[in-house]
């Protein structure tokens, strides 16, 4: 970086991330860490202003503007999930949080040198009440049996992620 170089050349706003519906969300502002807009920290983007987001280090893919991911992000630790025939796999604690291969290293089937081509594609969990993918549905995940979101089952989605649902086809 430097003036006129890497991210500091780059166009970016502040903006409500209550309001933005772009495929990248908004990042929280550290610059001025005690700035508040509506009460609530700062967030800026730069895909609001027509560039690429060189400057954070790590921009989690969460889903389409009409169906974001949901769940937790950066959460330590491994949670067992129930999978067919009732085997169970251990998964990172933040399975679904963003889009992401989470079969690709924790799926037994995904083991070996032509694994299916459901483990290398990305998913999340999402709400299917809020998303919005042109008729495609989200579908009821069998990982967790017990967990809801909003009171109903976790649902996923290959879709959002912008990977072919292989899993269940």
């Amino acid at each position: 970086p430097g003036k006129g170089h890497g991210w500091c050349a780059k166009k970016w706003c502040y903006v409500d991330p209550c309001q933005c519906s772009i495929d990248v969300l908004p990042q929280m502002s550290n610059y001025v860490e005690r700035a508040r807009y509506r009460g609530k920290p700062l967030f800026f983007s730069y895909a609001t202003c027509g560039d690429r987001d060189d400057y954070t280090l790590h921009v989690p893919q969460v889903g389409s503007p009409g169906c974001r991911c949901i769940g937790f992000d950066n959460m330590p630790g491994k949670i067992e999930v129930v999978l067919a025939g009732g085997k169970k796999a251990m998964y990172p604690a933040e399975i679904g949080g963003q889009c992401k291969a989470w079969d690709k290293a924790s799926h037994p089937d995904c083991e070996g040198d032509n694994p299916p081509a459901w483990c290398k594609a990305n998913w999340c969990y999402v709400d299917p009440c809020s998303c919005d993918l042109s008729g495609i549905v989200p579908k009821i995940s069998s990982y967790l049996p017990n967990s809801t979101f909003t009171g109903k089952s976790l649902y996923y989605s290959y879709e959002t992620c912008n990977s072919p649902d292989t899993w269940t086809d």
